[in-house]
């Protein structure tokens, strides 16, 4: 999915140094905290934080390797519709929240702004596809199931079939026995018969 080539290209452009710079501000440039608040809102299984703040921010990236696996693992095709519809309604309505605007500021918020962007982006996407997927899955599954009840209809035919081709050849060759003795029968009788009509003459 683009969507999501976007957004792991977005976290290529965070690293540990970054972070631990960003970490270190007092008090955050304008529009940046709204960014954290996304991320801290994404990584929050669908209970909206009560502190979006920066301190809040702070203590979400205590340990800055630990946050960036996060990020790195997230789970997009599980994001929470509650968190989603927060930061549609409440982050991504703002003009302010936008990577380029924010890769003047930082370039660690740049990459986590278009981060949370596209991983929404995603989850609508998904929500739409994942229907037509199921369905397509389910469909699958019963062609499936007819190709596998087709074979063992095609196996039970064969079977059967060979079958009826050894019955065949049984009831062949007990059909040549049965004429073979009635030949030797037909034979006996008319040498019996030549042989009495000798001994009456």
């Amino acid at each position: 999915e683009p969507v999501i080539a976007e957004a792991e290209a977005a976290l290529q452009t965070i690293d540990k140094k970054a972070l631990t710079e960003m970490k270190a501000l007092t008090s955050p440039p304008a529009g940046l905290e709204d960014v954290t608040a996304g991320v801290m809102v994404l990584l929050s299984k669908g209970l909206i934080p009560k502190d979006l703040s920066w301190n809040g921010t702070k203590k979400m990236m205590g340990n800055v390797d630990n946050f960036l696996k996060q990020l790195i693992n997230f789970d997009k095709n599980n994001t929470p519709e509650e968190a989603c519809a927060y930061i549609e309604q409440h982050l991504m309505s703002k003009e302010s929240f936008n990577p380029e605007r924010m890769r003047s500021k930082s370039q660690a918020a740049a990459g986590m702004c278009a981060w949370v962007i596209n991983i929404v982006k995603y989850f609508r996407m998904y929500q739409d596809v994942r229907p037509k997927r199921l369905r397509m899955e389910e469909a699958d599954q019963r062609l499936q199931n007819a190709n596998d009840s087709m074979a063992a209809v095609r196996d039970r035919l064969i079977e059967l079939d060979d079958r009826i081709n050894e019955y065949t050849n049984q009831y062949q060759t007990a059909q040549k026995e049965r004429n073979d003795a009635q030949t030797q029968v037909d034979k006996t009788r008319q040498r019996a018969g030549m042989a009495g009509r000798l001994i009456e003459s």
